[in-house]
């Protein structure tokens, strides 16, 4: 009897550190993001699945319960002004790292941004280490871009949905409030 109660009391203690650990992860050593020069205005063209100068309209940050992650996505939703390619409608939606740490591009509200864009599973993905620039800091690559504006369509480009740290948490912590109910209920039989 004293052997199952110690079991039972072992396996609560381990459910509820495993608990704790994934909803409050042990702090880690930062990397700062690291990057390779970008490279001509011309060769980043070629490679970027989307290259457009527009005016961030709205950001939409993950909710960062326990913790969150630098790596998280923001969705930033931009009205185009102009594109060179990979875009054809008045307004996108792209994501980055919430923080620059994790190579995210820190856009702001209300200014303008000369955009490099890459497809990702995700969607238009931008990075700190492509060529996106506030605007006041583009002029030489727009001097280098030669088209001019295409037609826009009205629907809007969208990044597709992807899994937020919230839903992650939510799912962790849900499986292990079941798992440590169900040590419990076990226990709590075996006693009766």
């Amino acid at each position: 009897m004293k052997r199952k109660r110690t079991l039972m009391q072992l396996l609560v203690v381990g459910l509820f550190s495993f608990l704790i650990v994934t909803m409050f992860p042990p702090t880690q050593t930062a990397q700062a993001c690291s990057c390779v020069p970008p490279e001509s205005v011309q060769k980043e063209l070629e490679k970027s699945d989307a290259v457009f100068r527009g005016v961030v309209t709205d950001m939409e940050k993950p909710a960062q319960f326990f913790g969150g992650s630098s790596g998280d996505l923001v969705e930033v939703t931009l009205e185009v002004e102009e594109t060179w390619k990979g875009v054809e409608t008045k307004e996108v939606i792209v994501q980055t790292a919430i923080s620059s740490a994790s190579c995210g591009f820190e856009f702001e509200v209300g200014k303008e941004y000369l955009v490099y864009a890459r497809q990702t599973g995700e969607g238009l993905h931008v990075s700190l280490c492509s060529r996106t620039a506030a605007i006041e800091y583009a002029t030489n690559d727009l001097d280098e871009l030669e088209k001019g504006k295409t037609d826009f369509k009205e629907e809007v480009t969208k990044a597709n949905p992807s899994q937020t740290g919230l839903q992650t948490s939510i799912l962790i912590g849900t499986s292990s409030a079941a798992i440590i109910f169900l040590g419990v209920f076990i226990f709590r039989r075996q006693n009766k």
